[in-house]
């Protein structure tokens, strides 16, 4: 599958399907008797959003464009190794570690430095590499904790993007002391999907 192809589908789901379920949502309406059990909401919509659903469907969403990215950059270097099949890549990797999801500027070992070093590409001069670094780093803070702030991620953040969630200014500063949600990002789902997009538009020109 073409890695256009990976983004139609996300597309589908985030601005197609999205749109379906919450007309679905909204079109069923609560009576009094079903507002006793589910809450003050006249409609099916706005339980979903007041307990969080709609965000929990977007971070699916950076959940499976991380999956995208690790797809497209195993598809990119397969394709310029040569190799038939993943399980020649596979062999030639001989790591225990998944070097496709280690994106990030400290990640000596993973897959961008390879790429940099075995092609003679210039990653950094794409403009969209920080906005697909961010993307995995989101993917990970959504598939494993569920969008819970923790000390990795708000280390990880800040050493990637210069953002500090701990700061004493920062609304989540209390994060270590109780649960904080960052949905933050989710307000830029388009911005995530586009950006990285673009950014192996640049990678497969170089």
């Amino acid at each position: 599958m073409s890695y256009k192809n990976h983004f139609k589908r996300i597309r589908e789901s985030e601005y197609f399907i999205r749109r379906k379920i919450e007309q679905t949502l909204k079109a069923i309406q609560f009576d009094e008797e079903i507002k006793e059990i589910a809450g003050n909401h006249d409609t099916y919509f706005d339980m979903w959003q007041a307990t969080y659903g709609d965000k929990f469907y977007d971070m699916t969403t950076i959940v499976r464009l991380g999956t995208t990215i690790e797809m497209c950059l195993k598809d990119y270097y397969q394709s310029r190794k040569g190799f038939s099949s993943r399980k020649e890549l596979k062999d030639h990797i001989n790591s225990k570690q998944n070097i496709f999801q280690q994106v990030f500027p400290w990640h000596n070992q993973g897959i961008l430095t390879k790429i940099e070093s075995e092609f003679q590409v210039e990653l950094f001069q794409i403009p969209q590499l920080k906005i697909m670094q961010e993307t995995m780093l989101f993917r990970h803070l959504y598939a494993h904790n569920s969008g819970l702030l923790d000390k990795k991620f708000v280390d990880d953040y800040k050493r990637l993007s210069n953002i500090d969630l701990s700061s004493s200014s920062s609304e989540y500063r209390d994060y270590e002391i109780e649960d904080y949600f960052y949905f933050e990002p989710l307000k830029k789902v388009s911005h995530f999907i586009d950006g990285t997009e673009k950014f192996f538009d640049k990678l497969y020109a170089l």
